[in-house]
């Protein structure tokens, strides 16, 4: 069952299953994923992924609502921490909707898998599935 964004009907318990660490392989190397418990008006997150033991970049990550509605937001990092994006561009994905163990952001979606995939995985799309990372929790 989808909960569609109805003002008030979303609140950070949805992306509560997203807590604790996620590792995986995607993108030539390993991954690490962070979520931490909401804090304030926001729900932080940070990626590494590291290939041949050398850290390729970060990216963090934030869930915030604003103007009634919910925002996924990020940016990209090089090793040494400069910013792909500019200093105020910022990459933005909408949320579209909710459901236990799923959320779906515009071009981006967190689903928590049954028990047949094994406990505690978590699969994360990227652009409809172009960029699919498969994690575990770590």
């Amino acid at each position: 069952m989808l909960i569609w964004l109805v003002a008030g009907a979303v609140t950070f318990a949805d992306f509560e299953f997203l807590q604790g660490n996620w590792c995986g392989s995607a993108l030539g190397g390993e991954v690490i994923e962070r979520w931490d418990a909401p804090f304030g008006n926001a729900m932080t997150g940070t990626m590494t992924v590291v290939k041949d033991e050398t850290v390729t970049f970060h990216e963090f990550f934030v869930i915030v609502q604003e103007q009634g509605r919910w925002l996924l937001r990020l940016k990209h990092f090089q090793p040494d921490m400069v910013s792909w994006e500019t200093r105020e561009e910022v990459v933005q994905f909408p949320l579209q909707e909710v459901g236990p163990h799923r959320i779906r952001f515009e071009g981006l979606s967190f689903e928590l898998l049954d028990e047949t995939a094994g406990p505690d995985n978590l699969k994360v799309e990227v652009d409809g599935g172009k960029l699919v990372f498969d994690y575990r929790r770590c």
